[in-house]
């Protein structure tokens, strides 16, 4: 009996022991694993597509204005200088008309 005793508390020890060393502190699991760091990239790498594609958008916007800005401009001088053109020709015309009533007077008196 004595025997089975000391066996019994030979095996309780053991399991004490077995216990304790599975209690061990594990290894810290906060360090982000390979997935969790590819999928970080994946997100760093997405953000500035979105950041790069944002920026993009705002160039070609102020260069879409400052080119309508810029042919408005133009369309403005041209219709000014067809405007003018045409007040000159309107002129040359009336003078030339002026002229053959002049021509047209002057025959009729003699």
């Amino acid at each position: 009996m004595k025997a089975s005793k000391n066996l019994m508390a030979l095996c309780a020890a053991g399991m004490m022991v077995v216990a304790l060393a599975a209690c061990q502190k594990k290894e810290d699991v906060s360090a982000p694993g390979p997935a969790e760091q590819a999928g970080q990239k994946i997100d760093a790498a997405a953000a500035q597509a979105n950041s790069d594609i944002k920026d993009a958008a705002a160039k070609a916007d102020a260069a879409v204005s400052q080119a309508a800005s810029e042919t408005g401009a133009k369309i403005d001088q041209v219709t000014a200088d067809a405007n003018k053109k045409m007040n000159e020709a309107a002129d040359a015309v009336g003078q030339k008309v002026e002229k053959a009533g002049e021509k047209i007077q002057d025959a009729a008196h003699k």
